[in-house]
């Protein structure tokens, strides 16, 4: 395979990852209750635009070297190490960190 390829292949995989990365918060931020629930959303939210920040770069990167930025078809499975967090408790006096 070529080295450009190469990258693009390895660029294609972060660019999905992000892609997850939003949908798992979305999905986390749409979940929450309780009163302290606000503040929370608030976080995933911001760090939905951080992880759509990385994806635009990432598209980039990918067109610039001529590759292709994959659609919903041709993203990978889910994985698992992601961050989605148990939404079956109310977050009344929980501190959540994202990193």
């Amino acid at each position: 395979m070529h080295k450009a390829s190469e990258i693009v292949a390895e660029l294609q995989i972060s660019y999905a990852t992000e892609i997850e990365i939003i949908q798992n918060y979305l999905v986390n931020a749409a979940d929450l209750e309780g009163a302290r629930a606000e503040p929370i959303r608030e976080l995933f939210d911001e760090q939905v635009q951080i992880a759509l920040g990385h994806a635009r770069r990432l598209a980039k990167r990918i067109k610039a070297l001529a590759g292709r930025v994959p659609g919903s078809s041709e993203l990978p499975g889910l994985r698992k190490d992601l961050p989605l967090l148990n939404m079956s408790e109310s977050f009344d006096s929980v501190t959540v960190t994202i990193s």
